[in-house]
């Protein structure tokens, strides 16, 4: 395998058609928002947080309870077990069926969420590998399985050093998911990514992005307030039931933050007050890394809710999206 880089060509848009798309950190209120959009223009909204696609979760990631959903259509909410692992790829493979249905409904897409890679990949898309180059992929993955992470990412290091200064020796899915393609088509992650092919759905769509900011201090106070709501509308014993289920590693996985240390107090590692306290810290530096990650859509408009209201807000994107060319 010799791992050369060769570029393909893009493919031209059609008529466009608005898609919009709201990104920023946990707890700034991007949900909100979206909602408020989903009534008056009318449109749909598609989740592109990963932790809300599980639905033994739903208090923890702040998921739309069954009354919000019963009055504001949304897609990819609930739909996977903490057992199921789901893929940027995958939920690019899953929008790219959903988005157009909900036009054929005469209604505007609006995608929102904080997951940053799932967000980029719903933007920019992803490289295609070739059908062929598939068949050997379980037997692929099942054997990779079989290795330790820290044996997977000195192998990611020798096939390809630039793909691992990127992904964290820890992130097992990404070190595998690299090493996996490797194998599977002869060529490095990192040169895949240069074929990179916008989604069918984003060649036809006039896109209308946006990432809302905060003041951190502001952002701070709306987190620690978030988090005492969420455990008093039982999160706590939301991981209680679902540790008890055997998801506990799962939970690590699939939704780290607040999960991790609820389970210590769940297994009288930390005290309650300590508890909470390493919640609303480990929000915050979440929120940090989110804020980081969407500093590089850079263009995306930015909108600064220490500014300017929700309200506001939804006014601006009301009108970007009814203005003519």
């Amino acid at each position: 395998m010799d791992g050369k880089c060769s570029r393909m060509n893009g493919r031209k848009a059609d008529k466009k058609r608005p898609l919009i798309l709201i990104g920023g950190p946990t707890g700034i209120g991007k949900s909100d928002i979206a909602e408020e959009l989903a009534r008056i223009l009318p449109g749909e909204i598609i989740n592109a947080d990963s932790r809300q696609f599980y639905k033994e979760i739903p208090i923890g990631t702040d998921s739309p309870l069954p009354e919000r959903l019963a009055t504001i259509p949304y897609h990819c909410i609930g739909f996977l077990t903490l057992e199921e692992s789901f893929t940027a790829h995958d939920l690019l493979q899953r929008v790219e069926k959903i988005l157009p249905e909900i036009r054929e409904r005469g209604v505007i897409p609006i995608i929102t969420g904080g997951s940053g890679l799932y967000f980029r990949a719903l933007r920019k898309g992803f490289f295609r590998i070739p059908n062929n180059s598939k068949i050997n992929q379980e037997y692929i993955r099942n054997e990779l399985e079989k290795l330790s992470t820290p044996t997977l990412y000195q192998e990611l290091v020798r096939i390809d050093p630039e793909a691992a200064q990127k992904i964290h020796p820890h992130d097992r899915v990404r070190i595998r998911r690299a090493i996996e393609i490797w194998k599977m088509t002869g060529k490095t992650i990192t040169c895949w990514k240069k074929e990179t092919i916008a989604p069918d759905f984003l060649q036809g769509s006039k896109e209308f992005c946006y990432v809302f900011t905060m003041e951190r201090k502001k952002l701070h106070t709306r987190i620690e307030t978030r988090v005492e709501e969420m455990v008093k509308k039982g999160w706590i014993e939301e991981v209680r039931s679902v540790a008890a289920e055997g998801f506990s590693e799962f939970l690590k996985v699939r939704a780290p933050i607040g999960y991790k240390e609820i389970l210590d107090y769940l297994e009288g590692k930390v005290p309650y007050q300590e508890t909470l306290v390493a919640v609303k810290q480990a929000t915050k530096e979440y929120a940090k890394k989110q804020e980081t990650w969407f500093r590089k859509e850079s263009d995306c408009i930015r909108i600064s809710l220490s500014e300017i209201s929700r309200e506001k807000a939804v006014e601006r994107i009301l009108r970007d999206v009814s203005r003519k060319e």
